[in-house]
């Protein structure tokens, strides 16, 4: 199946609606999951003006007791995909979200968030014995910038590689309003969901977005001046205009 989605890559195990970078890119899926279970959930390509590349979302479904209940276009753009656990036990699921840029182009930044899909099921119970947590990973060091202005997450400022990010308060999926943008330059990210150790029921329908930002590194051309561009074209017109006189001059000796 192929579909172009416009504005961001978001993956969504249920959602929330997000406003902090918005981006041109547009994804391409040319793969995505057959069965509950499959571990690859979508692949394809994503484009933003002259900068293009490959993605990947894969998970560790397979060895779980969650299931993939579908991949879709978000209402606020992009990808999402989602996620249900079938398990009355806490089980830890592991997100991977990569794009490999083309020559000539570079990934500026990606962010994760929740995305704008609604769901019955939220991040935990009302009663807040049940918040929801999750691990953000990536290679290259560097810290991410965090966007919480809900005051829905347990972090703020920068945070590192392996950061436990845990819930406030009870978050409906689409209310949500947090987001996370990694370090500029990192390619790769794999979210962990899970339950506290405290939880007395277990993550059921969740959702997470995952967006990219790609730009050009081949330098645009510059464009000359008016005047310069004038004295160009007179040039190449005088000098067109003596290849002519040559030419004639030739035939007429």
């Amino acid at each position: 199946m192929s579909r172009s989605f416009g504005v961001l890559l978001a993956v969504a195990l249920c959602a929330g609606t997000v406003a902090q970078v918005a981006s041109a890119a547009t994804f391409t899926v040319t793969s995505s999951f057959t069965t509950p279970t499959d571990n690859a959930l979508a692949s394809g390509t994503v484009a933003q003006n002259a900068a293009s590349g490959t993605f990947a979302l894969t998970t560790n479904i397979a060895s779980t007791n969650w299931d993939n209940r579908g991949v879709e276009r978000s209402s606020a753009g992009g990808i999402q995909a989602r996620v249900r656990n079938r398990s009355t036990s806490p089980q830890l699921l592991d997100i991977f979200f990569s794009v490999t840029p083309a020559s000539g182009s570079a990934v500026d930044f990606l962010t994760v968030r929740q995305a704008a899909l609604g769901g019955s099921n939220g991040n935990g119970r009302s009663d807040g014995t049940a918040l929801a947590r999750f691990t953000l990973s990536w290679a290259g060091g560097g810290l991410a910038t965090v966007f919480d202005s809900a005051n829905q997450l347990n972090t703020v400022g920068p945070i590192s590689s392996g950061t436990v990010i845990d819930y406030n308060l009870y978050v409906e999926n689409s209310n949500a309003r947090w987001s996370v943008r990694l370090p500029t330059g990192v390619t790769s990210v794999t979210l962990s969901a899970e339950d506290t150790p405290a939880s007395t029921n277990t993550l059921a329908t969740e959702t997470y977005a995952f967006d990219v930002a790609l730009s050009s590194t081949t330098p645009a051309p510059i464009p000359l001046p008016p005047a310069v561009a004038l004295m160009v074209g007179g040039l190449a017109g005088l000098a067109g205009l003596r290849a002519r006189r040559k030419v004639r001059a030739n035939r007429a000796a």
